[in-house]
């Protein structure tokens, strides 16, 4: 008889934007999982995007995640986290170009 753990982890997700002025905007959320084995890893993506809003300024967005998971998920935990940094940056770089250019 295999027994199986489960263990309450904590994912925390950080996206931050930069604008030509400096100011800095930053969002934290966590959120709780369950992961299941008697080993937990942790997986972190990180992606960034710079923009050139032209006369030597440019904004930039920041995303990371990063997910507890079992040893035996950590491909499946890192193509989810991947997955979701990346549609956060083209997420919050869209919106933020476009409140800079609707200013």
């Amino acid at each position: 008889m295999t027994v199986t753990f489960q263990k309450a982890e904590t994912a925390k997700a950080t996206v931050s934007t930069t604008t030509a002025d400096g100011s800095e905007d930053v969002m934290k959320e966590s959120f709780p999982m369950k992961v299941e084995g008697d080993q937990v890893a942790k997986v972190t993506a990180h992606a960034g995007y710079t923009h050139n809003l032209g006369n030597y300024e440019s904004m930039r967005v920041d995303a990371s995640l990063e997910v507890p998971c079992g040893m035996e998920q950590i491909d499946e935990a890192f193509q989810f986290a991947m997955g979701w940094v990346d549609d956060k940056v083209v997420e919050i770089a869209k919106e933020t170009k476009d409140k800079l250019e609707n200013a």
